[in-house]
């Protein structure tokens, strides 16, 4: 049974308390562009605050182990101007030590949350509409690791190893910016093995945590937030031992198409509704 662990707390400090090491992160990080859970910051100082975090995660990684860092590529800052938060973040993590693998490209079906054209019809000065977002990939020590239990499917490995990931956004109710858990999920079925210790230091709403639940494999969450509690342990099954026993007692119906999805194992039905999306 996987254990599921969530620490509440600023992760520069958290991290050093934890006593085991992760062959595995995924994670959202702040973007600097104002949320009500960020603090305003120029992008100078924004570069300082992810690169103090990536040295605390860097002392917690294992041997070995890997990344999976989902960031926007453009952001309009608080001061104004466009960031390039993917950069600014490859560049805190390689000044820290890791290693960059790869770049895969999260194509937001359903991303409506950008609606500004600038200059409309004019190259004056016409504005882009971002509906693409960036999973960094990077690794600690060797890319390589020691044969594990792997749960990936054949169709699952085709269709992970492709460099684009076209999922919906999730849908927000609690915390302004959750990540689809089938983004967690893909991460953590392609790059760990059963058993392995994931971290998330940006818990957010808890879809890393849910990912593990679901994969076997054990997690801890860290939220700088404690108002986000409710929504990180109904989300993450917090409290539920045996998620078997939660996957039966607990099955949806997909409003759709009406077929019955398991809770815990679909992350979307036939008919493409995401299990995310359904009350």
């Amino acid at each position: 049974m996987s254990e599921a662990e969530v620490r509440y707390g600023d992760c520069r400090a958290v991290l050093p308390t934890l006593e085991r090491k992760f062959q595995l992160l995924v994670t959202s990080p702040p973007y600097n562009t104002g949320q009500e859970y960020e603090t305003k910051m120029s992008e100078q100082q924004y570069y300082e605050f992810m690169l103090s975090c990536y040295k605390a995660i860097y002392e917690v990684m294992d041997d070995n182990s890997r990344l999976c860092v989902n960031v926007p590529f453009n952001m309009t800052n608080p001061e104004g101007g466009i960031s390039n938060v993917y950069m600014i973040n490859c560049n805190a993590m390689n000044a820290c030590g890791f290693k960059y693998r790869e770049t895969i490209i999260w194509d937001q079906l359903n991303a409506e949350n950008d609606t500004a054209w600038g200059s409309w019809k004019s190259a004056s000065a016409p504005w882009l509409r971002h509906k693409t977002e960036a999973i960094a990939v990077y690794y600690k020590g060797d890319w390589k690791r020691e044969k594990g239990v792997n749960d990936i499917t054949r169709d699952e490995f085709l269709a992970y190893v492709v460099d684009i990931w076209r999922m919906n956004v999730a849908r927000r109710e609690g915390h302004p910016c959750p990540y689809p858990v089938e983004l967690a999920m893909r991460c953590i079925k392609l790059f760990s093995f059963v058993g392995d210790w994931v971290l998330d230091p940006f818990l957010g709403s808890g879809s890393t945590l849910r990912a593990c639940r679901e994969s076997g494999r054990n997690g801890v969450g860290i939220e700088l937030h404690e108002k986000y509690r409710p929504e990180i342990e109904h989300k993450a099954l917090i409290g539920v031992g045996d998620i078997t026993e939660f996957k039966n007692k607990y099955p949806i119906e997909c409003p759709k198409c009406g077929k019955e999805l398991n809770a815990m194992k679909d992350t979307r039905c036939e008919c493409g509704k995401l299990v995310d999306d359904i009350d």
